[in-house]
């Protein structure tokens, strides 16, 4: 459990150093905790904005939308501007014309080029449910002050520019910045634990038992505590370990039959998770996964 003195992440990075001290975890303390913050960000986003029927790419697109001049955009650069698919956006633009926010129109000299405006109504929603969206963020930065405010959004720019040389973060503020990171640091840590047979949420789950120490159990309660999960999120991801022999849940006498899960011992020369074929702790497990 964090302190006083520390966090969650400072927990996590203890952890490694006691089950892996040959090996520097100390990457950790920046994806995880860009990583739990962006988490956090997004679902005080999400919660925020659930009130007006809005989604923060709904919300992202209508901002985009009144910072351009006249308060439109075409289809493909808003899917540049928002990092997604043609598929995507259309998507997106239909639930916002849906709900009278945008609006589609052809361009007068060229019918087939389309056009995605901000409506009379998407500009009065900017103002209402930006405004406490801007009161959110901002509570994230007062306890920093103005002038470590400045320098991490600095250091993130750097980071965001190591990960998308191409991007434009003109606009973006620092949790915006937090947020495509830490879709850089996941994305990563997918393509990486796949090759393991796992997924990045699985790997999560194993870490937190490994961390552990033999005979690698926790609570589910705790597990789920780390990853920022709920009950269910974390049955969903258990079932799977489980499934392909990775994880076994049982009841603890002790603790008057509360479950507990442990990770499931591998045979003799077998790959543990995380580890090389030959049983061999990979150096860049832990440094590339997120803390959980």
């Amino acid at each position: 459990m964090a302190t006083r003195e520390g966090d969650h992440v400072d927990e996590v990075l203890s952890e490694w150093r006691r089950a892996y001290p040959s090996v520097d975890a100390s990457p950790i303390g920046i994806t995880g905790r860009v990583t739990r913050i962006a988490l956090y960000s997004e679902r005080s986003a999400d919660d925020h904005l659930e009130r007006y029927r809005l989604t923060p790419s709904g919300f992202e697109v209508l901002l985009a939308l009144h910072a351009s001049t006249p308060h439109q955009l075409s289809p493909t650069l808003l899917a540049r501007v928002q990092q997604m698919s043609s598929a995507g956006i259309t998507g997106l633009v239909d639930q916002l014309v849906a709900l009278g926010l945008a609006a589609r129109s052809r361009e007068r000299h060229d019918r087939r080029r389309v056009q995605v405006s901000l409506t009379r109504e998407g500009s009065e929603m900017v103002a209402v449910a930006g405004a406490g969206w801007r009161r959110n963020q901002q509570r994230l930065m007062r306890s920093l002050g103005a002038d470590s405010v400045r320098s991490l959004d600095r250091l993130l720019g750097r980071l965001v520019r190591v990960v998308d040389p191409g991007f434009n973060g003109a606009h973006d503020g620092t949790s915006r910045k937090m947020v495509r990171i830490a879709l850089h640091i996941n994305t990563e840590a997918e393509a990486t634990f796949s090759r393991f047979g796992v997924t990045h949420a699985g790997f999560q789950v194993l870490a937190s038992l490994y961390r552990a120490g033999p005979p690698y159990r926790r609570s589910p309660s705790r597990v789920a505590r780390g990853l920022m999960l709920s009950g269910a999120g974390l049955t969903g991801r258990m079932d799977q370990l489980e499934r392909i022999g990775l994880l076994q849940r049982n009841r603890d006498r002790r603790a008057g039959g509360l479950p507990g899960i442990r990770r499931e011992p591998r045979p003799a020369g077998g790959a543990e998770p995380g580890t090389g074929r030959t049983g061999h702790p990979q150096r860049a497990a832990p440094n590339g996964s997120p803390a959980g």
